[in-house]
């Protein structure tokens, strides 16, 4: 059976299962934990042959065993970017309050 590479900009991406992973390790590994069911956890990887990748996701989810799903390095990286905007707005009252505390970080 062939495993057919999700399309992440179809496939809505678990929220809390994503905020279980540190930031840095997502962005580091290029990698998005999408899916959990009763028997796995399902990462999206750029590499599916990155041994130190799969050891690190597989320590933040010791329970259960990961099953490897590949995607473009470019797309994982424009959802981690948009997922990563998008739970920083949600800490705001608005847009605006976001914007303007990016612009205070320059």
């Amino acid at each position: 059976m062939r495993n057919i590479p999700p399309d992440l900009d179809k496939k809505e991406i678990d929220i809390k299962l994503f905020s279980q992973v540190p930031y840095k390790q997502l962005i580091k590994y290029n990698v998005i934990p999408i899916e959990e069911n009763d028997f796995n956890v399902i990462i999206v990887f750029e590499d599916p042959l990155d041994m130190e990748a799969q050891d690190v996701m597989q320590r933040l989810f010791p329970k259960k065993p990961i099953k490897i799903a590949i995607s473009k390095p470019k797309l994982i990286h424009k959802h981690l970017q948009a997922i990563e905007i998008n739970e920083n707005v949600k800490k705001f009252n608005n847009i605006g309050e976001y914007l303007k505390f990016l612009e205070n970080l320059v």
